[in-house]
């Protein structure tokens, strides 16, 4: 994520199963302040739990008007 103006991240969650925030790879933690033009990241591992095609949404709030930004997740447990 880059964005265009000062940023405050609110929170980063998962909403499903299945897939994992990776803490440590992950920098757009809650309250971090990005400054313009600047950027964060966020590791998400894929762990099924059961086997099949599987799905999650990961969900990220920040200070811009434009969100709460959903990203839909898939894959597939063998």
């Amino acid at each position: 994520m880059t964005n265009k103006s000062a940023l405050v991240i609110g929170s980063a969650s998962m909403i499903g199963s299945n897939f994992i925030i990776d803490s440590a790879s992950t920098t757009c933690i809650g309250g971090a302040i990005l400054a313009r033009g600047a950027h964060c990241r966020v590791g998400i591992r894929f762990a099924p739990g059961v086997q099949g095609l599987l799905a999650a949404t990961f969900m990220i709030t920040d200070s811009s008007s434009n969100g709460p930004h959903l990203v839909a997740l898939h894959g597939r447990g063998r």
